[in-house]
């Protein structure tokens, strides 16, 4: 356990990590199985901005084992690019965007290559929402 600066205990997310997979974890990506924000269409209640974050298999991680073995798969750029267009057509109108999209240490990313290309993913995000905009 450990204190906050007004002498309340708590357990650090960081603590019970380490402890329940015997190593630090430093991100946690989830797939739930259901299309940004909610399965059902709605934004998630009392948050103020989004952050969009594909999933980046780096070198000497276990997920890179996996990866290599067949055992999980990346998005192609085209699959990211109708994913944040969905997810931007359904939350609200002022929540803020903080990132569209990341990108992994090029010395140790494995995949998607096609991330590594920042300005690249951006402008098929842009050019994807402007054919949204021309559609509705």
């Amino acid at each position: 356990m450990e204190e906050n600066k007004d002498g309340q205990s708590y357990y650090s997310l960081n603590k019970y990590l380490k402890k329940t997979f015997g190593r630090k974890v430093y991100k946690i990506a989830l797939n739930g199985g259901f299309t940004c924000p909610n399965r059902d269409g709605r934004a998630g209640c009392g948050a103020d901005g989004i952050k969009l974050q594909l999933l980046h298999v780096l070198k000497g991680t276990d997920l890179e084992k996996d990866y290599l073995q067949g055992k999980v798969s990346v998005m192609t750029m085209e699959e990211y690019v109708f994913l944040v267009g969905e997810c931007l057509a359904i939350i609200p109108k002022d929540m803020v965007v903080h990132r569209l999209t990341g990108d992994g240490d090029k010395k140790t990313l494995v995949a998607p290559l096609w991330s590594a290309d920042k300005k690249r993913v951006l402008n098929a995000i842009r050019a994807s929402l402007r054919n949204m905009d021309q559609g509705m």
